[in-house]
This record gives C-alpha cells, structure tokens and sequence, in this order.
C-alpha cells in the first residue's frame, strides 16, 4: 500500500513524501521511527478486487508454512547454511506458490539481499511478525534460533486451529443439512399438498399455511432470492474487508454470548505470545505489541495495541496501558505485566499469561464439544417435529372431520 505523508521532523521542519507499508499502522511506526511528528496521512492506492482475488490465490495455508519453517529450523540446526537450505527446501517443496516464493529468496540472497528483507518481498505468504522476527535476528545473530521460534509458534496455532475446527465443524454441516431438507420439503412437498388440502376444505393451522406461503414464494421468486443472497454476501465480505467493516464485525464477535469471550481470550492468547515470542527475537516493546496486535486477527485488538504501542513510545508503563483497556485484556494480563515489568521479565509473564488463557479455552472447547451435539439435536429436533406437525396437523382434522 502506498501513502502519502507530511509530518514535522525533529528540527520543527516540514517534511512531505510518500511511503510504502503494508498498512497504515505499519506507515505510522515507520515514520514515527524516522522522528516524525505526523499531520497527515493519506492513502493514494487500494486494491482492485482483481488484486485481491489474486492475493488470495497467493497465500499458503499454515500446514505447509509450518512444514516450511520446521525444515528449515532442523537444517540450520544441523549446520546447513542459509542458502543451501534454502535451496534443499525449494527441492522439497510440493506448494507451487511457496515453491516460486523460495526460488526468488533464494534469487535474492545470492544477490546479496538479508534474508529478512528476502521474505519481505512475498508479504502474502510471510507476515510482518515473522519478517520482524527475522530482521532482529539477522541483528543478534539468532537465526537458528528465531526459526524455530517461528516454527514451534506455528505448530501451536495450527494445533489451536484444529481444536476450534473441531468443535464448530459438526454443529455446522448438521445446520447446512437441515436448512437443505426444510428447503428441499418447502418447495417439492408443501406445494403438491396444496391443491390437496384446497379440495378438501380442511381448517389449515397458522403453521401449515406459512409453510405454504413459504414454498408458494420460493418457487415463484427463489431464483431471484439465491441471486439476492450472493449480491448481499459479496456486498458484505467487501464492506467487512474496510477498516470500519472489520472492527464493527470484530465488536460483533467480542459480544456474541459465549463465544464472544471464547474470541476474547483467543486473542488474548496470540497477542501475549506473539509479544513474548518478539520481544525474545531482540524486538522493542512497542515494535512487540504492534505486531502482537496484528496477529490476533481481531480489528478491536489491533486498534487497541497500535494505541498501547503509542503510550509506550511516550514512555507510559505497559501495565497501566493495559489495565485502561480491562474491558478487553482483563486485570489478570495487566497485573501479569505490572509483574514483568518489576523483574525485567515481560516476555516470561506473558508466556504464562498465554498459558494460563490457553488452558481455559481448551476447557471452554472441551466443554462445548460435549454440550453442541445435544443442543443441536434438541433445536433441530424441535424444528422437524414442527415441519411434520405442520403436514400431519390438518391430515388429522381432515381424518377427524370424516
């Protein structure tokens, strides 16, 4: 993304020129780290939904990343240079996007590039926190290391990925089957009853004649109504793509009951790891928490780390910044950090933070895999016994009344 900036340097003198960042968060810390006091700053490009469907086709799921990175982390173990590894992985690897990837780092590299700035140029494969993770071990010289950090961070998430899977994958094929049949028996069965209860002058309950109506409406205008759906989703996925639509899904989901402080503490978890994890790699602290932010998937938490990273630079405590967003972090997070902060040890205090949140998420997702099944089944259950009164209803007056 491309923007245009102007801004005071440190002398009070007027600075104007354009920056390239991944986004407009990343723009900020970019010139703030340059001294710059910001005035404004504007967007001059946005994706065409042609980039962005080919942004899409670019990526590579976290399975293969993390087959990538755990590689790589056992071969520089073993003594194999960066660019020998490098081209070993390119040997082995089956993704043909990863695959092209690594054939223009390795390009790079033997050209002279950092590896970190080799990964950079593919920001739709390799994110900001591993880059950034990258740069600060190029500096310490902690390669080996911070790759297996990345490494052993995503096997943790795919891991947590698959737990969440799990437990929401039956609820919604079981919902996507029943919405299928209702829709299946609204507009094939109640219409061919129809006639049938119209010649018989039966009394028809409120229910049957919705149903009626329902498959009657459906098979005059369902077309039109599928069309209508698939606009409504594009016109959605686009408008939850813009920074409003994202953060006004995320307050969605952070409300949602249950689930809303499930999504909380997945947040929680990925923000204080991705925090310890970067601050680890040799990242400053406000560097840490911007990019924590980011990883947490969650508009609301990027937002509020991107503030909390300003407080820091300005020389506010991180627990107290922390503790002025209890609504979404929590007393526990903060007092954690106020601790961290005392011993000169954040990065452990969050570490066991995440421990700590992770471990009641797990009993969370223990707890709704065994209560979802029978839930779902006493909802649908009513359901279905409600579509069957509904047919079975005025055939019983009809026998009746003979």
């Amino acid at each position: 993304m491309l923007f245009s900036y102007s801004a005071r340097d440190e002398k009070g003198k007027l600075v104007t020129g354009k920056i390239r960042a991944s986004s407009r968060e990343t723009a900020i810390s970019l010139l703030l780290q340059r001294g710059y006091y910001i005035l404004s700053l504007t967007e001059l490009e946005r994706k065409s939904i042609f980039e962005r469907i080919l942004e899409f086709f670019q990526r590579v799921g976290k399975k293969d990343l993390l087959i990538f990175w755990r590689q790589f982390s056992t071969l520089l173990s073993a003594g194999v240079p960066i660019d020998r590894s490098l081209k070993a992985l390119y040997r082995q690897t089956k993704n043909p996007n990863l695959k092209k990837a690594l054939s223009e780092i390795i390009s790079d590299v033997e050209e002279g590039l950092s590896l970190s700035n080799a990964f950079a140029k593919h920001p739709y494969i390799f994110s900001d926190f591993f880059i950034q993770l990258l740069k600060a071990a190029e500096i310490s010289g902690r390669v080996e290391q911070t790759v297996d950090y990345i490494a052993s961070f995503l096997e943790k998430e795919v891991s947590f990925s698959k737990k969440i899977f799990h437990a929401l994958i039956y609820p919604a094929v079981v919902i996507l089957i029943f919405i299928g049949v209702v829709v299946l028996i609204t507009v094939f069965v109640f219409p061919q009853l129809s006639d049938f209860f119209q010649e018989s002058q039966v009394k028809l309950p409120w229910i049957t004649r919705f149903f009626l109506s329902l498959g009657q409406f459906l098979t005059s205008w369902g077309l039109i109504v599928v069309i209508f759906l698939i606009l409504l989703g594009v016109a959605l996925i686009n408008y939850f793509r813009t920074q409003e639509g994202k953060i006004l899904w995320s307050e969605l989901q952070l409300k949602l009951p249950f689930f809303g402080e499930l999504f909380k503490k997945i947040a929680i978890v990925r923000f204080a790891k991705g925090v310890a994890i970067l601050l680890k790699g040799g990242i400053s602290l406000p560097t840490a928490i911007e990019m924590g932010g980011k990883i947490t998937a969650n508009a609301v938490f990027k937002e509020t780390a991107f503030e909390i990273a300003e407080g820091v630079r300005r020389g506010e405590n991180f627990s107290n910044l922390i503790a002025s967003h209890s609504d979404l972090f929590g007393e526990i997070v903060s007092a954690m950090v106020a601790v961290g902060e005392e011993t000169g040890k954040i990065d452990e205090l969050l570490e066991k933070v995440a421990q700590y949140f992770q471990e009641d998420i797990d009993s969370r997702l223990a707890i709704l895999s065994e209560l979802i099944q029978p839930i779902i089944i006493i909802i649908l259950g009513i359901f279905v016994g409600t579509l069957i009164g509904a047919i079975l209803w005025p055939l019983y007056s009809l026998i009746l009344s003979i």
